[in-house]
């Protein structure tokens, strides 16, 4: 009797090892390094250029966080409104949309790989897009 016991709690304890792991890949496919070669604004906050990490919120709140990877700065971006993606060829990629006012570049849309757009607060200027395509 104990041996079952011991059988169906090992077997429920490797079930939820399973699934907890299969939601980590899942969240951690979310997640994008990519760098920046010019400083820019993103949330009315300015950065510098470098190398940086953004992820979607996991829970679907649409919360989009930023930081750079030598930890020197971390936010978190709140979407104004998600943007349907125009096509669904062959697996999508990454790219940031910049609002571009003479020297002044503000990130206004993200796409991650997958999914929808986010559309941020960009500039309020007349502006030209630049794109940021990430492999």
């Amino acid at each position: 009797m104990k041996r079952r016991v011991l059988n169906a709690v090992l077997l429920a304890s490797l079930a939820v090892l399973a699934v907890s792991s299969s939601a980590y890949a899942q969240g951690a496919g979310r997640t994008l390094a990519f760098n920046v070669s010019f400083d820019f604004m993103a949330d009315e906050k300015p950065l510098k250029a470098g190398e940086y990490v953004i992820s979607a919120d996991s829970k679907g709140a649409g919360e989009l966080r930023l930081q750079r990877t030598d930890g020197k700065f971390q936010t978190v971006l709140t979407p104004v409104t998600r943007l349907a993606r125009q096509h669904q060829g062959d697996a999508p990629k990454a790219s940031f949309v910049f609002d571009k006012v003479g020297d002044k570049h503000v990130l206004s849309e993200v796409w991650l790989p997958g999914q929808d757009g986010y559309l941020l607060k960009g500039a309020k200027e007349e502006h030209q897009h630049e794109v940021l395509d990430v492999k």
